[in-house]
């Protein structure tokens, strides 16, 4: 079947991921913060099921799956992720009927694997890193004819992600400027292209740890070094290309 879903991340991609998700998904709320300056908010994505936005790409994704398929057999997808894109996944697929692959570093927290299974994932412990996952998530995808469902790269991911632009439009008038944590950029991105197509004079700003300045480095041509001895494991990697 020939696929009829955006496969570029654009104004009309992001309202047809909210439409989708307003089946299965709540707006998230605001509140203002008065200690960081006056007319500061929190988008409060840690209301969203699974505890952050991760859930918006991957229910958006699985959604235009589901819609593009026809299955004789129930669909099944395998990611690389050692943080909340798996969790996220995992409940999207359980939620939908469709089998999840987790492809997780070795190292990754006994924690965070345990909480791909609550939500009824396979986590498949690989590599040493992230990046290996992800090569081999891909591999996985080119041999097995199985969808990879990226934590970043992926239209309908991004799409998803565009989301919460659309809603910040709604919940605060005259907005200014919008800051987002950028590791993999695919949440900046769909943000950015969200707030900017309504409009362009809005200032959109990306912040990387310094644990993970890849895209930092990508953006600005520097070498910072990672840091993979850190709390935030599952935001280290290099920028995909």
């Amino acid at each position: 079947m020939t696929s009829s879903s955006p496969t570029e991340v654009s104004l009309a991609s992001i309202a047809l991921a909210r439409y989708r998700l307003s089946k299965v998904l709540k707006p998230t709320p605001i509140v203002e913060a008065p200690e960081l300056g006056r007319n500061v908010f929190l988008k409060l994505e840690c209301w969203n099921k699974t505890r952050s936005f991760k859930i918006r790409g991957a229910f958006n994704a699985l959604l235009t799956l589901k819609e593009d398929t026809y299955a004789p057999t129930p669909l099944e997808v395998v990611t690389a992720s050692s943080g909340n894109h798996g969790q996220a996944l995992a409940c999207a697929c359980y939620e939908l009927g469709i089998r999840a692959k987790i492809l997780i570093p070795e190292t990754t927290p006994r924690k965070k694997i345990e909480g791909v299974e609550r939500f009824h994932g396979e986590p498949v412990l690989f590599g040493k890193t992230f990046d290996e996952a992800e090569m081999e998530s891909r591999r996985i995808e080119r041999e097995n004819g199985i969808s990879c469902i990226s934590p970043y790269n992926n239209p309908h991911v991004i799409s998803g992600a565009g989301t919460i632009g659309l809603e910040l439009l709604d919940q605060i008038p005259n907005l200014e400027r919008v800051i987002v944590p950028v590791s993999g950029g695919g949440l900046i991105s769909g943000i950015a292209v969200a707030l900017k197509s309504v409009n362009p004079f809005l200032e959109v700003v990306g912040v990387c740890a310094e644990s993970a300045p890849a895209m930092f480095n990508h953006y600005y041509g520097s070498n910072n070094p990672q840091i993979y001895e850190t709390l935030a494991e599952a935001l280290i990697g290099e920028v995909e290309r």
